[in-house]
């Protein structure tokens, strides 16, 4: 394969960021060998098999639906909606504040769906 052990890795990691614990060695273990399967390749096919992996893998959160609005934590009264999900269980929502739209990532915790 044209990309090193060290660009595989960080690779691996980077989704591995985005899963529950308890589902990251499993992925890890599923990820490397699909990597192990590329004849050879460049990073942009390794990102797009690691992408069909971690699909198999990654767990949306129910309660958190695109497009909703959201009562913040910190920013109670406000809305937002919500944009992402991160790594490490946090949100990105698009929160109106300073005359324009802006990104803000918070905790999931901080959060709470409106309905």
């Amino acid at each position: 394969m044209a990309t090193s052990d060290i660009d595989s890795e960080q690779l691996i990691s980077r989704f591995c960021g985005a899963l529950l614990p308890r589902d990251r060695a499993d992925f890890r273990r599923a990820a490397e060998a699909a990597i192990e399967q590329i004849p050879c390749a460049g990073e942009g096919v390794a990102y797009r098999t690691l992408r069909d992996v971690f699909r198999q893998y990654f767990h949306p959160p129910s309660d958190v639906q695109t497009g909703r609005p959201l009562g913040l934590g910190p920013f109670t009264g406000h809305l937002a909606i919500f944009a992402d999900m991160r790594p490490r269980q946090r949100v990105e929502i698009l929160l109106q504040l300073l005359g324009g739209e802006q990104r803000v990532t918070l905790a999931k915790k901080d959060i709470e769906v409106v309905r």
